[in-house]
This record gives C-alpha cells, structure tokens and sequence, in this order.
C-alpha cells in the first residue's frame, strides 16, 4: 500500500518593516493623486449643479459654471498643495510593513497627527462642519492595509521606489521604499502575490455608473412635481443616493428621510386650498392639475420607488456600495 507524501508546510518568511518620509511636491505619485482627486471633486461638482441648471432649462449657465468650477477648484489645487507642503515640511513620514499575509501603511507623523485634531476642534468651536469632516477623515485614514487575496495586479515604480497594489478597479495601497530595500520589497510582493491567488471580484466599476445613471433619472420628476416644493430636499436626495451607491450604505437613511419628506410635502401642497381668480371657486389645487402634471406625478412615484428599493438593499447588504465592497473583499480576503 503506497502512503501519500504529506506536502511540506509553507515557511512564513518575517515582515519587512520600514519607516519613509514621503514627499509632496517632489514626488510624481503623489502630486497625481492630489490632481486625480482635484479632478474628480471638480467634475462631481460640474455634473450635481449642472444638472440642477438642467432640469431647470437653463442649460446655458452650465457653460460658465464649468470653467467657474475649474478655476476654483485649480486654485485650490495649486493653493492648497503649496500650502500642504509648507505646513508639513514638504513631507510626511509613513511606517511600512510587508508580510505573507498583507502590507500595511501607517501615517505616523506628529504634525499631520496635530493639524487634524486641530481642525476637528477649530471646526466644533466656530461651527464649521465642513472643517470637522475633513479632521475626521484625515484621522479616519491614518491606517490602510490590503491582504494578499484582495490585490489583484502589482505596478511597480521603479523611478519613484515605489509599489501600486490594485483591487479590480482602483490602487488601494502604495508602498513607499527607499532606495535601499526596493528591489527586496518589490520581490516580497511579487512572491506573496503571486503565493496568494487573488479573488477576482468582478469590476463593479459598470455597475457603479449604471446605478449612477439610473439615480439621476429617478430623481429628475422629484424637481419637476406640480405642487410647489423646494428644490433642496430633491438635491440633498440625489447626493446622498449618489454617495450610498459609491461610498457607504448608511447614507441611504438620509436617502429614505429625504424622499418622505418630499412626498409629504408634495402631499399636503397639492391638498392645499386653491381660489380661482376667474370662478373665485375654492378648491384643492390638484384638481387644476393637467395630464403632463399626474404624467409627472406617476414618474416622480416611479423614481421614489426605485430609490426606496435600492436603500433598502443597500441597507440589507444585498447591493455593495463601492467602497463598502473593497472593504468587504478585504476582510473576506483576510486570513
């Protein structure tokens, strides 16, 4: 009788571990993603007030809103990464780590440590939410990590001494080496990566943009309904929608909020007493409304609908918001 021979156990190699300071304006990876998140803030911001100006009509205005956006927001590209780099001494200093398992970056300086609690106390004390948001994020991301089975291709910068590790659809972690040990970590990474088979999950890059598309369109006859509403609540709906689909579920509970308010609102104005000024009758004001207004009143329905279903799912976890589903294929993929 033949015996199987046992395979011999994987051998954990230990963790290279290194510290860097990382620079601001000297280094092309960071400056681009400075510009790339410029960018996309600049577009997003085109794209919600533009289409406010678009289902107004006013479709010339968006012309000039765009290169008003691009201005500011280049502005505060050039401004703010200068004044960045002043503050922090044009660099700061990360804490690196490389396992079989997984790599870590953690932001380890003490100024950009103080200048977020800073900003989150300064923000509390003059009322400016805007101020305390940016200090909780900034000291929200002082820790990212990214297992083996999440990273699905590895780019390697070479001129930069630096290691791109990417999920199906975006970099979720760069390694910052120094001279000395970059060929060591790049061939580390290359090893675990290649000992850890990815789990491919699909792009859900498509299925961002359709549900993208298909919010904006639910909420266009929210702007549009007969009975005198505000334009604000339907615009704070079409961004949270907007943010439940591309960032965190949660956000879907203002979503929720928004669209009861807005029905009731519609509700109790088209109940509304309405006085003639040919008849001097008094009526409710939906009876003066035309087949275009309940055309627009079954979309509106429609659409609330649409985006009822898709909170609830995203609440219940049955659709994965972007960022919701590389944190989940993380710890899926954690040991």
């Amino acid at each position: 009788m033949t015996r199987a021979i046992p395979r011999p156990k994987s051998i954990e190699m230990p963790a290279l571990k290194w510290e860097r300071d990382v620079p601001i304006l000297t280094n092309w990876l960071v400056l681009s993603s400075i510009f790339k998140v410029f960018v996309l803030a600049g577009l997003l911001m085109i794209g919600l007030i533009g289409f406010l100006f678009g289902i107004q009509g006013d479709w010339r205005l968006i012309g000039p809103l765009a290169k008003f956006v691009l201005v500011i927001d280049g502005g505060v590209l050039v401004f703010g990464t200068l004044a960045a780099a002043l503050i922090y001494g044009n660099r700061l200093r990360y804490r690196f780590s490389v396992n079989d398992k997984a790599a870590v970056c953690e932001r380890i300086d003490r100024r950009a440590t103080f200048v977020g609690r800073l900003t989150i106390l300064l923000g509390a004390v003059l009322g400016k939410p805007g101020a305390v948001g940016v200090g909780l994020i900034s000291e929200s991301t002082t820790q990212t990590s990214a297992n083996w089975t999440s990273v699905v291709s590895v780019v390697e910068h070479r001129s930069a001494h630096a290691i791109a590790l990417r999920n199906t659809w975006r970099t979720t972690l760069i390694l910052f080496c120094t001279p000395e040990n970059y060929d060591a970590v790049a061939a580390r990474v290359q090893a675990a990566h290649r000992v850890k088979a990815p789990r491919r999950r699909a792009n859900p890059l498509p299925r961002l943009m359709l549900r993208t598309a298909l919010v904006a369109v639910a909420c266009i006859p929210l702007f549009k309904l007969p009975a005198a509403i505000d334009l604000f609540t339907p615009f704070l709906v079409l961004c949270f929608a907007l943010a439940s689909v591309w960032l965190i579920p949660l956000l879907a509970w203002v979503v929720l909020g928004g669209l009861a308010f807005v029905i009731g609102a519609a509700v109790l104005a088209a109940l509304a007493p309405y006085t003639s000024f040919i008849t001097h009758e008094t009526m409710r004001r939906y009876d003066i409304f035309s087949g275009d207004d309940w055309a627009i009143i079954t979309l509106a329905l429609l659409g609330a609908a649409y985006l009822v279903w898709l909170s609830l799912e995203l609440l219940r976890g049955h659709i994965q918001s972007g960022l919701m589903g590389d944190l989940i294929d993380m710890e899926d993929a954690a040991p």
